[in-house]
């Protein structure tokens, strides 16, 4: 377990001001689409809003512009907990209409590796993404907690970790990864030396983004 400092949480005011500000962006450009996915994706991260209302957002948005890439990014991360047939449907076909886009190649993946557990097809999907873009640090973090997971390759799952955090050392994702991969370490060697640097990379993801570890 680690200690967390104390961070700034969202005030219900400050809440209900962003909130406004996304309806009233939405009001003056009812068809911008990067407006009704940032309205969708913030009811679904900060409030208690009714699924519904959150999918009709993403529906609009795809009848607006049905190949849009983040929308259906969004919409199929949405779908993931709620409805697994039409979430793997709407990452499908995001990889029909951007196969070389390695950031639809991951999400995929990583769809295939936490949902289904698919774990051959997950590698496949994040190889591939890096056989595109060897440098992206979620294609590289993804497949290194993939091999920690499914193999126990605390070995090659580090180097993956450390290209990742080379590209990009505030990298979240990462940084929770490759702590949780050393403090699995320090549980099966005893080592203090792998426990203080878990606690280290855990902190510098704290410090990059706070809000993520607040429950």
């Amino acid at each position: 377990h680690f200690a967390v400092a104390a961070v700034h949480q969202e005030t219900p005011y400050e809440l209900r001001e962003t909130l406004n500000h996304l309806t009233i962006a939405r009001s003056l450009a009812p068809h911008d689409t990067n407006t009704i996915v940032n309205l969708a994706s913030f009811l679904q991260r900060r409030t208690n809003n009714g699924m519904p209302e959150i999918q009709n957002l993403f529906t609009r948005a795809l009848s607006i512009r049905p190949a849009d890439r983040l929308v259906l990014q969004n919409f199929a991360v949405f779908l993931q907990s709620r409805d697994e047939k039409q979430a793997e449907h709407v990452h499908m076909q995001a990889v029909e209409l951007y196969p070389n886009n390695p950031i639809v190649l991951t999400n995929y993946g990583l769809y295939l590796h936490e949902v289904h557990e698919n774990f051959e097809g997950a590698e496949h999907l994040f190889k591939r993404a890096l056989a595109i873009q060897p440098t992206y640090p979620y294609a590289l973090c993804n497949l290194g907690h993939l091999i920690v997971d499914l193999k126990q390759d605390f070995k090659t799952g580090e180097s993956y970790f450390q290209q990742a955090l080379k590209m990009d050392p505030s990298n979240i994702p990462t940084l929770y990864c490759y702590s949780h991969m050393l403090s699995q370490l320090a549980s099966q060697t005893g080592s203090e030396t792998y426990q203080r640097l878990a606690e280290d990379l855990l902190m510098r993801a704290v410090d990059a983004e706070p809000t993520v570890y607040m429950s």
